[in-house]
């Protein structure tokens, strides 16, 4: 039977800023933030007289709402997350969760949600312990990964490579021709 574990993370500042964690045995889901139908709304409402500054002030949130979408978008794509590819701190009023995608199985991006001060410190510092605990049950080989384990360290070293072959070249022909 899975072992889950629910953890709702909001702002105090600002409730629509939250997300939900889904701690599934060794692996944990998001689902983050302001619904999408705010941000169709904002997208759809017209600018008049009678509203206009209430659109306009829509229009300038519209980025920080696609924000949740675009999460919500690369979760679908990702999956959920291996709790290896998951560091989650929680300060005195604060938390923050970094969790890595992954392609090929090597990691690309993180994704990072932050919190200033959330509204129940206590929860969260729980949830931390949680994964924590849950990190001592599975193996750590990747938690504390390489440069290697990131596709940018393999184009890097790629790159490095291909300036070794040019610059050796070059030293061979200056060689060459003395």
């Amino acid at each position: 039977m899975e072992d889950t574990y629910t953890f709702v993370a909001r702002s105090a500042m600002n409730p629509a800023h939250m997300a939900v964690f889904t701690l599934h045995d060794h692996s944990m889901s998001v689902t983050a933030g302001e619904p999408l139908a705010e941000l169709e709304k904002t997208l759809q409402q017209p600018a008049t007289e009678e509203n206009g500054e209430e659109s306009q002030e829509l229009r300038e949130r519209a980025p920080a709402l696609a924000k949740p979408f675009l999460v919500r978008l690369l979760q679908r794509i990702a999956g959920p997350f291996d709790l290896a590819d998951v560091d989650a701190r929680a300060s005195e009023k604060g938390l923050q969760v970094i969790s890595w995608y992954r392609v090929g199985g090597l990691r690309v991006a993180p994704m990072v949600l932050a919190w200033d001060r959330v509204d129940n410190a206590d929860a969260s510092q729980k949830f931390v312990e949680e994964i924590d605990e849950r990190l001592k049950d599975i193996d750590q080989s990747g938690r504390y990964p390489g440069p290697l384990d990131y596709w940018i360290g393999w184009v890097l070293t790629g790159l490095a490579g291909l300036m070794a072959l040019v610059i050796g070249r070059q030293r061979l022909r200056k060689r060459g021709e003395s």
